[in-house]
């Protein structure tokens, strides 16, 4: 069996985050979740449970939002010239 092309396996990675990503958006857990924080039952040390777990899930969210934006942002200086503004700049 041939290796793959460099090019083609990183399109196949970058689908396969992409195709993550928009599943995990498409699932309805989180208004099952929703449902269930309705329902009699829930003490305080469980509602903090789910609000402490809620923050993290946030904080990841938007941390994968700025790393992919961040990772566009520099695959796509790849090939470009220095910045002449930047030239003290560690590389």
């Amino acid at each position: 069996m041939s290796e793959k092309d460099p090019v083609q396996a990183l399109q196949q990675r970058i689908n396969a985050v992409r195709t993550t990503l928009w599943e995990t958006a498409q699932r309805d857990e989180l208004e099952e979740l929703v449902r269930l924080v309705h329902a009699p039952g829930w003490s305080a040390s469980e509602r903090a449970l789910v609000s402490t777990s809620l923050d993290q899930l946030q904080a990841l969210a938007r941390m994968i939002a700025s790393l992919r934006s961040e990772l566009v942002r520099v695959a796509a200086q790849v090939g470009r010239p220095p910045d002449p503004g930047n030239e003290g700049a560690a590389h």
